[in-house]
């Protein structure tokens, strides 16, 4: 492709992506995929990662009727972690006037699951209905830490969320020509991963621990020190020449690809920050990359901290167009060239 010449002193990007949904296991993906409404929501996602972790349960449900409110816990098969949560009832994320008639359905991937009374234990999954039975809200346990961290629900969690929220990447993929859930359809290495990882877990299915994380481009911003031509760097500012969230995804996906080296991921992309597409040829000198999500990412014995606070999340910064360094908030630069990141080469 075409190199974009550059027509500043210098210039450099700031890039936020955050999670299009709440993480989908690939259970309930090809569950909902089909969906009008989870279509448009995931029309602006062009990045996912296909993870693994332990599946979560709802579990020890009790209807609190002084206060309408659920309480329970979420579990983690395989630990011996919970948290502990409360969800009042008569919110406006429930969409319904008539809070008193609220109807809530349990559901379980176990075929011979029952529920007869509260409290409910070894639940995957609530929906909730008004008086008529219109479905206003469905809610796994992955969905309802997501409302929670986002603030969109009235909730209570107490309790360490962060091992709740961290996922062992296997791959890491585009969607940049269709729809992110057309590509994902029938994607032939999401189906070999479900063939041929084992479950962390015996006695789950590989459906229930695989997980899709679906990043969508959330803002950028330029930034530019002031040269000659001043009409370039107001337009600049105003973000008239902001490349694509297609070309920040094509970048992204190369990006994540050589630090965390997935293992299905045959193409490495060794040249990186250099690409044929992507950002490269826009001649930027600095682009930071922050992931703005309470999430943690692991690949080999290593790991990227990610948060909504960037003062605490992991910060990766492409410099100078060559190289590329880890600022983890917790520790400080971890890695400040090419060649080694946090002990491992890249």
């Amino acid at each position: 492709m075409e190199e974009i010449e550059k027509d500043n002193e210098h210039s450099g990007l700031s890039i936020t992506l955050k999670l299009a949904s709440a993480p989908l296991s690939n259970f309930d993906f090809t569950s909902i995929k089909g969906e009008a409404v989870i279509q448009a929501m995931l029309n602006d996602s062009m990045l996912y990662v296909i993870a693994q972790r332990s599946e979560l349960l709802f579990d020890n449900i009790k209807f609190v009727q002084e206060d309408f409110s659920l309480e329970f816990t979420i579990k983690m098969t395989g630990s011996e972690k919970s948290l502990k949560c409360k969800l009042p009832i008569a919110q406006e994320a429930f969409e319904t006037d008539d809070l008193e008639t609220v109807e809530i359905k349990f559901g379980s991937h176990n075929k011979d699951w029952k529920a007869d009374a509260f409290p409910v234990n070894n639940v995957n999954g609530m929906q909730f209905f008004d008086k008529q039975m219109n479905f206003r809200l469905w809610l796994s346990p992955d969905k309802f830490l997501y409302l929670h961290q986002k603030g969109l629900i009235q909730s209570q969690v107490n309790g360490d969320i962060r091992e709740f929220m961290t996922y062992f990447v296997h791959y890491v993929g585009k969607a940049t020509d269709q729809q992110i859930w057309r590509r994902l359809t029938g994607h032939a290495t999401l189906q070999d991963i479900l063939s041929l990882e084992n479950p962390f877990n015996y006695g789950s299915l590989p459906t229930h621990e695989i997980f899709l994380l679906l990043f969508r481009v959330d803002d950028l911003l330029s930034v530019r020190t002031m040269g000659e031509d001043v009409d370039s760097f107001v337009a600049a500012m105003m973000g008239a020449s902001l490349p694509s969230s297609k070309d920040v995804s094509l970048d992204a996906e190369k990006l994540l690809i050589k630090l965390l080296d997935p293992e299905y991921n045959n193409k490495k992309f060794p040249n990186y920050p250099a690409s044929s597409d992507g950002l490269h040829r826009y001649n930027i000198d600095d682009i930071v990359y922050h992931f703005a999500e309470d999430i943690t990412l692991q690949y080999s014995a290593n790991e990227f901290y990610f948060s909504q606070n960037e003062i605490e999340s992991d910060i990766i910064l492409i410099k100078n167009q060559k190289e590329i360094e880890v600022t983890n908030n917790r520790k400080g630069i971890e890695s400040t060239n090419t060649s080694f990141h946090r002990g491992k080469k890249v």
